[in-house]
């Protein structure tokens, strides 16, 4: 029996390639694709770990090992919270990738010997990365491309506001044209779940979109930065229905651009 170890491990590495662009991309954390390189290496190396003497038991928690630094070299780490929730997405698109290949086994007769897959015919694993690995590159291409784009159109908001204090993110909307019409001060729109002015508290703009206009309960900001710089001329908008562009709950008008710059 012969067993070509560069194939095993270039499916090995293409396997655990795939499986951390899907956690990237689900949990959106674009990342360098070198990272990712560097993350399914680490865990291409776990196929040597079969041939040595080691029971099931003793690989297995080899391998949990090897995912930790995976997850490790590919996301770094950044908090407990968000550690946890990359080695969740890992093992979860594992099983589903699993599940794939387990489809596969149906159509392509294989053998098991020992703790390796022997397989008559193409191998379901090769298929997948041919099959795959082209979409899951473009895909993941294209959308590092529109994050790197994306972010830099996101800024660090702070601002305080009947007795309040916020501090959140906010996307540079272009389509955010919004003014007051007496002293034309631009309005950064926001939603903040349970939170809403009392009219009497309020400025109330009108505005008007496709689907119909309406009221915004704008006022005006005690303090105002963005990216640490001190904003004057602006009001802010609670709008009562839930908003989200890129991830973000916090729109900037387009008038802010050229001071940003």
């Amino acid at each position: 029996m012969k067993i070509y170890v560069d194939l095993v491990f270039f499916i090995n590495f293409s396997y655990d390639f795939f499986l951390l662009i899907t956690v990237s991309s689900l949990l959106k954390e674009w990342v360098p694709l070198k990272k990712i390189f560097l993350g399914a290496f680490l865990g291409g190396i776990s196929i040597f770990f079969l041939f040595l003497s080691m029971n099931e038991i003793t690989l297995f928690v080899v391998k949990i090992i090897i995912s930790i630094f995976m997850i490790l070299a590919t996301f770094s780490y950044q908090n407990k919270e968000m550690f946890f929730k990359n080695i969740g997405t890992l093992y979860l698109s594992s099983f589903f990738l699993g599940g794939i290949l387990y489809f596969f086994k149906d159509t392509f007769y294989y053998q098991k010997q020992g703790l390796l897959f022997l397989y008559q015919g193409t191998s379901p694993h090769f298929l997948l990365i041919i099959l795959l690995g082209p979409f899951f590159l473009f895909f993941y291409r294209k959308q590092l491309k529109k994050e790197k784009r994306n972010l830099t159109l996101v800024h660090s908001l702070y601002f305080e506001a009947l007795g309040k204090t916020f501090k959140i993110e906010g996307f540079l909307d272009t389509g955010n044209q919004l003014q007051d019409p007496f002293k034309k001060r631009s309005i950064i729109l926001l939603y903040e779940k349970g939170f809403l002015p009392k009219i009497e508290e309020a400025i109330l703009v009108p505005f008007e979109t496709a689907r119909g206009g309406g009221l915004v309960r704008c006022v005006i900001p005690k303090i105002l930065t963005v990216d640490g710089k001190e904003m004057h001329n602006y009001l802010i908008g609670f709008l009562d229905k839930k908003i989200a562009v890129d991830g973000r709950s916090c729109l900037l008008p387009n008038q802010m651009r050229e001071e940003l710059e």
